[in-house]
């Protein structure tokens, strides 16, 4: 197949899927239109897994081949789209404002290369194919994966990538160690006693004590994370309260906690819960925590890196991120590349989860062609 006959299928593919984003694990339009697209190059199985995911697999026939398996995402966001491009969102308020379209359509490209190869008896890896719900909600790489997507055949390395538009097309960022941030959602709860405004001395006020535990909080990030070492807190949103004369009796802190480093993500955490109780205690308050959603980081092996590198034609170093992808699950479960594959170009620049996020389907070029040199070179190295 022609770089432009593939193009051709990569438009078609991908303007489809754009028209039907959806939330996370409610994928099921995204689901079938997958599994049609998929059947057409008869993988040798085929399994749905965490709901609305699939599994696909290319076995080549050899004894204790490697398998490689390549993960794209499903789900849209709930935004409105305001694009100017002439295939719009069919689904009222959602759209594939992150890319994930481009994504899935890269790996049926891959699907169809893989498909090809088997038969015509050049393929020499099995190769595994994972469309993965809910990335942008409660992180479906971890039911995947509970639910076998390494195994049958037993995964050796796995692979993704994340279209950026502050990245130019046709080029693909690449680098070891951490580049993308843990995550942690959480929420403080505050609970006190109401009373009339005229006598505040007569409630505990929830109130005082979010600003108090706001200000409190941040104050400690400063002191507790080494200056060399990048995290950030931040709460997006904070309430208390319903009436000006009424002492507020509840209020709430909704934060995320984002860094590279596990164990300080689980040590902050836990010293958040008891900076916030001693911020609270100054008002009789007392504070819940519930934590919402937790992915780790994304760590691209080394060794692994330095094999694939060399495969791309335009490399640039990757720039770790604080952002948070649950891709993290599959490279703590298997060594791991996560990379970011350019497509900015002049006329196309706005970030991503905007609502005229865009992008030439021609930035998906280069990553079909790496993914498809690393199935070809794989098994020769080893």
């Amino acid at each position: 197949m022609t770089h432009e006959e593939l193009l051709t299928h990569i438009i078609h593919w991908r303007r489809d899927l754009h028209a039907i984003p959806e939330m996370g694990n409610s994928e099921w339009e995204t689901s079938a239109y997958i599994e049609r697209a998929v059947g057409e190059t008869r993988p040798d199985s085929a399994c749905t897994l965490a709901g609305t995911g699939k599994k696909f697999v290319y076995r080549c026939g050899r004894a204790g081949a490697p398998a490689l398996a390549f993960r794209a995402d499903m789900d849209g966001l709930p935004v409105t789209e305001n694009s100017i491009y002439p295939y719009p969102s069919r689904h009222a308020g959602m759209m594939h404002a992150c890319g994930h379209d481009g994504h899935m359509s890269a790996l049926l490209a891959l699907a169809h290369i893989a498909g090809r190869m088997r038969d015509e008896g050049r393929l020499e890896v099995d190769v595994v194919l994972l469309f993965q719900p809910a990335e942008e909600t409660t992180g479906g790489a971890a039911r995947m994966i509970e639910e076998g997507a390494l195994e049958d055949p037993h995964v050796c390395a796995v692979f993704g990538f994340h279209l950026m538009p502050q990245v130019d097309a046709g080029t693909i960022a690449l680098s070891p160690g951490g580049v993308m941030a843990a995550n942690t959602e959480f929420d403080l709860t505050f609970r006190g006693t109401r009373a009339h405004g005229a006598m505040p001395n007569l409630g505990a006020d929830a109130a005082a004590a979010v600003a108090q535990a706001y200000l409190a909080l941040q104050t400690f990030m400063t002191r507790a994370v080494p200056p060399t070492e990048p995290a950030v807190l931040t709460f997006g949103h904070m309430a208390a309260g319903n009436l000006r004369n009424i002492v507020a009796d509840e209020g709430i802190l909704e934060g995320i906690l984002r860094s590279y480093d596990d164990a300080m993500q689980e040590k902050l955490v836990g010293e958040f819960q008891r900076v916030a109780r001693a911020a609270a205690s100054v008002y009789g308050v007392e504070v819940g925590f519930a934590q919402h959603c937790y992915y780790p980081p994304v760590v691209n092996d080394a060794a692994l890196v330095a094999r694939v590198m060399p495969l791309i034609d335009a490399h640039a170093p990757q720039q770790p991120l604080l952002t948070a992808e649950d891709f993290s699950f599959f490279s703590k479960a298997r060594p791991g590349v996560y990379a970011f594959v350019g497509a900015g170009d002049d006329a196309r620049r706005a970030p991503l989860h905007s609502d005229r996020f865009d992008f030439d389907e021609r930035a998906l070029l280069p990553a079909v062609d790496w993914y498809t040199r690393i199935i070809e070179t794989f098994a020769k190295e080893d």
